[in-house]
């Protein structure tokens, strides 16, 4: 009983480890899109160039 509890705590882990690895990844690639959605709104709109150039964004 106490084997079968710790292999599933096991299991759970590496499940959680992975959905973990996955979100960061899928979290990386979104602030990506939106650092060059910034990058070419800036390119229109003066204050958000403004904006960026004042937090050294670009």
């Amino acid at each position: 009983m106490m084997k079968e509890l710790i292999i599933l705590s096991i299991f759970n882990m590496l499940a959680l480890v992975y959905e973990l690895i996955k979100t960061k990844k899928e979290n990386k690639i979104l602030y990506n899109n939106y650092q060059t959605a910034l990058k070419i709104l800036s390119e229109y709109d003066p204050k958000i160039k403004e904006y960026l150039e004042k937090e050294n964004k670009i």
